[in-house]
């Protein structure tokens, strides 16, 4: 069985601050609903938002329950652990939530995993969700799995967080977690399009033989931090005939239309070179963004500061350290003036890319 899960109001969210407006939200949740699709995610709970209809990261779950419209148990919303304090989230028989989606870094995965546990003790369908699982070996990533066969939540995700993966690179977490997990769990592939290998990478996920059940992360028109997502219009198609589904596509398109690509005439996301530095030096993307808004560097640039970067700061972004590598560089190096450099192909690039994030 696959299912697909989309994430645009909550991972699409990094590109607008999750300000969609409530009738926006209303339509693409509507959109979605008319598609038949198996899961929608509405955003963040995040102890330090408000509480504003008009956005999708909110502190309190009851905001979401005005867009769950129908009792069809599809409904999800994230946490990244530590943003949230579990004492305010309700049991899940007094909201229309059904399941929690939490990420965590790889030095939270002992506490995260215990909230996990505290959330099914309240009756929620919990995804575990561990970013960046290219950071974690072979034995780290088995004994993760260990651990997740014995909480046994709804779902356990591989997660493609600076969308570096290559297909060997899905195949080997994937073989780890097929042979490993427990078959009851579902299993999950959140991406991102960095290379521009989420559409393939999910297509053999979908494609290779498992004793699973699937879930597949998408958003519509790929709308996400970044690079973007797989998109969830093309993904839906393809499942429709590969796979004799019955997705809806026009209420998809109707949303891209009324809503979506007014957000994308003022924002920027999707393919571009920062982004590929990034994902092929294997660090946080904000990385390669706040070297890029300098607008004093190459690419060339670029990709020699990302190198030089240590392996334990890869992962989390951290602003003092990449500016202390940038005056460091440029000190060695006093640019000639020669080299050119494609810059403010989008006006409103910039947005919050200077900010500390979570990649989920």
């Amino acid at each position: 069985m696959i299912k697909v899960l989309d994430c645009t109001l909550r991972d699409g969210g990094y590109i607008n601050n999750w300000e969609f407006g409530e009738e926006n939200i209303s339509n693409i949740v509507d959109s979605l609903e008319l598609s038949d699709i198996d899961f929608i995610e509405l955003g963040y709970l995040d102890k330090n938002s408000d509480d504003d209809v008009n956005k999708t990261k909110i502190n309190d779950i009851n905001i979401f329950n005005k867009y769950c419209k129908n009792d069809n148990k599809k409904y999800l919303c994230m946490i990244n652990y530590g943003d949230y304090d579990f004492d305010q989230i309700p049991n899940r028989n007094e909201t229309n939530i059904i399941g929690i989606r939490v990420c965590f870094r790889k030095t939270d995965c002992l506490a995260a995993l215990e909230f996990c546990r505290e959330l099914k003790e309240k009756e929620y369908l919990v995804f575990v969700q561990a970013m960046v699982s290219m950071s974690y070996n072979d034995k780290e990533f088995l004994d993760l799995i260990a651990q997740v066969n014995d909480l046994n939540p709804f779902a356990f995700y591989i997660v493609d967080s600076f969308g570096e993966m290559q297909e060997s690179d899905l195949a080997r977490y994937y073989y780890l977690v097929e042979n490993n997990l427990k078959k009851d769990i579902f299993l999950g592939f959140h991406s991102h399009n960095n290379l521009q290998l989420s559409y393939s990478n999910c297509k053999f996920f979908v494609n290779t033989k498992s004793h699973h059940n699937q879930i597949v992360d998408s958003s519509i028109f790929g709308m996400g931090r970044g690079a973007g997502n797989l998109n969830t219009e093309i993904f839906l198609d393809y499942l429709n005939n590969s796979f004799n589904c019955h997705y809806k596509i026009n209420p998809i398109i109707n949303v891209i239309d009324k809503v979506i690509n007014p957000i994308y005439r003022n924002y920027f996301w999707g393919y571009s070179i920062p982004y590929y530095i990034s994902a092929k030096n294997h660090c946080h993307p904000n990385y390669a963004m706040y070297l890029d808004n300098k607008n004093t560097i190459t690419f060339y640039d670029i990709e020699n500061i990302l190198k030089s970067i240590n392996v334990e700061k890869r992962i989390t972004f951290d602003r003092k350290y990449i500016e202390d590598l940038y005056i460091e560089y440029q000190k060695r190096n006093e640019s000639n003036g020669d080299d050119f450099k494609f810059k403010e192909i989008f006006k409103n690039k910039e947005s919050f890319y200077d900010k500390e994030v979570t990649v989920g």
